[in-house]
């Protein structure tokens, strides 16, 4: 069995793995979620393609629903200062139904529809941001995908249809959004690290960005 080869700073920065030596055997380490695992190799013991991919792909789902969860959480906060409106805190910790959440200084039921309509959308425009395919690329596509926030998007956008052009709340909360792309990322990388975030702190965040 030939031993794989050393590879550079360079290769195992794209993959995202490191190279440990364990009892006189060579094993792959994942940087990523710290799995272990020795690269497959063929008969001749050459190298077989995709070696370097963690085979612990269940976890890596978990950390992709989660990165999702905080760009969709910081879209909502990141609206929330675009308007205007004081975010008390946001969160990433899951809790009973509920895998994320923001919290205001003021009930949103109390905003004007436009807004109320502005900060549901956001989460969604914003969560598309590290999907590999985007499923909230159109207004339509935001009304077809209902799971993507049981609790408050929909519910929002059947509420003041009638009242407030919601197809164009929707291209202007994108535009916005991209705008502000940079906040985005600053807040959702926060999130991912800390779990939770109070309103000050992302508040700074945001204004560094």
């Amino acid at each position: 069995m030939i031993a794989p080869k050393k590879f550079s700073k360079t290769e195992l920065a794209k993959v995202k793995v490191d190279i440990v030596k364990r009892q006189g055997k060579i094993f792959l380490h994942c940087l990523t979620c710290g799995t272990f695992w020795l690269p497959p190799t063929n008969k001749l013991g050459q190298l077989v393609q995709g070696y370097w991919q963690c085979p612990n792909r269940e976890m890596h789902e978990q950390m992709v629903t989660q990165t999702e969860v905080a760009y969709h959480e910081a879209g909502h906060v990141v609206m929330g200062y675009l308007l205007g409106i004081n975010v008390d805190y946001a969160t990433i910790i899951p809790k009973e139904q509920i895998a994320g959440q923001v919290g205001y200084s003021m009930s949103l039921q109390k905003l004007p529809p436009s807004q109320q309509v502005m900060i549901a959308l956001a989460g969604p425009i914003a969560e598309d941001m590290v999907t590999k395919t985007p499923r909230f690329a159109t207004f339509d596509d935001v009304m077809h995908h209902s799971e993507s926030d049981g609790r408050g998007v929909l519910q929002v956008i059947s509420k003041y249809r009638n009242q407030v052009d919601v197809p164009g709340h929707y291209q202007v909360a994108t535009y916005l959004l991209n705008k502000h792309r940079a906040a985005i990322e600053v807040v959702a990388k926060a999130l991912l690290e800390h779990g939770e975030m109070v309103g000050d702190a992302l508040v700074r965040l945001i204004r560094q960005a």
